[in-house]
């Protein structure tokens, strides 16, 4: 009898993500005699920093495995591995940051950034336009240096030549250098998300965010790098949703807007390549894993959508390293 075939296509999926991941840690490729060994003795590594609920679902990925390849001694072995150990409660100061907005969080905070930009107040001015353009893209607050606003594709072919190489979505578009491309973590150098639903409201607010951004500057008026600038408009937002909700153990950030927009297009059905495609991730797992669940999104019109063509990058990057991590190397 066939063990596995009770597991969905979705959790064969997770099982394989995670498995590939032990295996870039580890450092050996598939045909190494100690293989496995050190796939179980790098989970084990891992165990004191991941919570128990991580802990349960790394091993039972490398169970999975181990007898996919018929390794069931050290299946059997990990198996007997309980959970103690484990972090009960995650230090990490990812686990002290909100993944997603409630919809009063959300109304809350442009309300009072809406009456800070009509008083002409300096952070309150960038703030709107900037929550709003990570809330609507899902780019990392990082990437905003980089992105660029393409209303037609006129402007697109001015700028990139062969463009419909790179693009093949409705205008207008945003084109964003992925920030995690350089350690693999990404499927290219850059991305483009289709903004042809956007309403115009949230058009202009990018745009605005952006000007901002590239002039960089300080409440003196001072021209900085975009790292500086970033660390004070960082702390300005902070400020700010601490006089809002100060009673609140888990703290909103800019990401936790970008996690929101991921919560939006799950909550609308968007296929997790799309997701992957529009928010630079280098798999269609990553966002299933680590950002806002579905439950919490409010999904409807006005969603960005993926560059059909980014969509391809992924799956065909999710595909490689599925290949080159997970082939058996026992009948």
């Amino acid at each position: 009898m066939n063990k596995h075939r009770t597991k969905t296509d979705s959790t064969i999926l997770d099982y394989q993500s995670r498995v590939a991941t032990l295996s870039k840690r580890c450092g050996l490729e598939a045909n190494d005699e100690n293989y496995f060994k050190k796939l179980v003795e790098q989970l084990l590594i891992e165990k004191e920093q991941i919570s128990t609920s991580t802990w349960r679902k790394k091993k039972a990925a490398l169970v999975w495995y181990l007898e996919k390849n018929n390794i069931q001694d050290l299946a059997d072995s990990l198996l007997a591995i309980t959970s103690e150990g484990t972090l009960k409660k995650p230090h990490r100061t990812s686990a002290c940051k909100k993944k997603h907005l409630t919809k009063r969080e959300e109304d809350t905070i442009r309300q009072e950034l809406e009456s800070l930009h009509d008083a002409g107040d300096f952070w309150g001015l960038q703030l709107l336009p900037i929550t709003e353009l990570i809330l609507t893209t899902g780019l990392r607050p990082i990437e905003m240096k980089a992105a660029k606003l393409y209303i037609n594709q006129q402007e697109l072919n001015s700028e990139i030549q062969d463009h419909l190489e790179h693009y093949s979505g409705n205008y207008p578009t945003l084109k964003i250098r992925n920030a995690k491309n350089t350690n693999g973590r990404s499927f290219g150098e850059f991305r483009y998300v289709d903004l042809s639903e956007v309403s115009q409201r949230n058009i202009l607010a990018i745009r605005l965010a952006l000007l901002h951004v590239n002039k960089a500057r300080t409440t003196e008026n001072d021209s900085v790098s975009f790292e500086d600038y970033y660390e004070v408009l960082r702390k300005a937002f902070s400020r700010l949703v601490n006089r809002l909700f100060s009673d609140k153990h888990k703290k909103i950030s800019l990401y936790t807007y970008r996690h929101q927009c991921i919560a939006n297009l799950k909550s609308a059905k968007t296929p997790l390549s799309h997701i992957a495609a529009i928010v630079g991730h280098g798999n269609d797992l990553t966002a299933s894993e680590h950002y806002g669940k579905g439950r919490f999104g409010r999904g409807g019109a006005g969603l960005v959508k993926a560059n059909p063509i980014d969509v391809g990058k992924v799956k065909l990057l999710f595909d490689k390293k599925v290949n080159k991590n997970l082939q058996p190397t026992q009948n």
